[in-house]
């Protein structure tokens, strides 16, 4: 059997099989408490992710909010998180919810995180499952939130970091480059959001001005 690493995320691969792709991803369980038109859920990972350069601040998570607040002025915010002490400083004003309040372990939790970070929560699927049944969702640059999301039927609204694992760094270039979902919000730094499709317009624009991408 041969096997191939990567986060598989390509959406020129996937897009053409998505109802295939849901249909293999649905989760076992089927957690619907937060798939409501007034929640939002946000995915906030912590752990050894804060170490690296891809977490998102507290500013995104606030200005996120504020958008969909206009959207709904009546939305309350739940967070779904691996590190709920982090989420709590980064997001005090959400509630914590999910695998990581419940008394169940994870049968599996031994081996979620990396180095000195060992998940100590329940079952991670519950978090999958909320995510996947959302219908408002702000997300950070995650694989874990990427999948449930992007197979999700009911979701009407999500907002995800512009750039993707480079958001605070960028200024113009992507990380991952070819995962930009047409119909999601990217949220830049100053608060400004904008759809995939002209996101990726703006970063072809980029690629033909810039050196780097002309010594290709």
């Amino acid at each position: 059997m041969l096997f191939r690493s990567g986060c598989f995320q390509k959406i020129g691969y996937i897009q053409d099989r998505r109802d295939d792709i849901i249909e293999w991803l649905r989760p076992n369980l089927d957690v619907t408490d937060y798939s409501d038109d007034n929640i939002c859920v946000i995915h906030f990972r912590g752990g050894e992710y804060l170490t690296t350069a891809s977490w998102c601040p507290p500013e995104y998570y606030a200005n996120a909010s504020d958008i969909m607040l206009q959207i709904n002025p009546n939305m309350k915010f739940f967070v779904v998180t691996d590190d709920p002490e982090e989420a709590k400083k980064y997001i005090p004003w959400a509630s914590v919810i999910g695998s990581s309040t419940m008394d169940e372990k994870d049968p599996y939790g031994e081996m979620q995180g990396t180095g000195f970070y060992k998940y100590q929560g329940g079952p991670i699927s519950v978090d999958y499952s909320i995510l996947n049944n959302a219908k408002y969702a702000i997300i950070s640059a995650s694989t874990f939130s990427f999948w449930p999301c992007w197979t999700n039927t009911k979701l009407k609204e999500i907002i995800a970091p512009r750039y993707w694992f480079d958001y605070k760094t960028s200024n113009g270039w992507w990380r991952g480059d070819d995962m930009i979902v047409d119909n999601w919000l990217y949220l830049d730094q100053d608060g400004n959001a904008i759809e995939g499709c002209e996101c990726k317009v703006q970063y072809n624009n980029y690629r033909k001005t810039n050196p780097f991408y002309q010594s290709l």
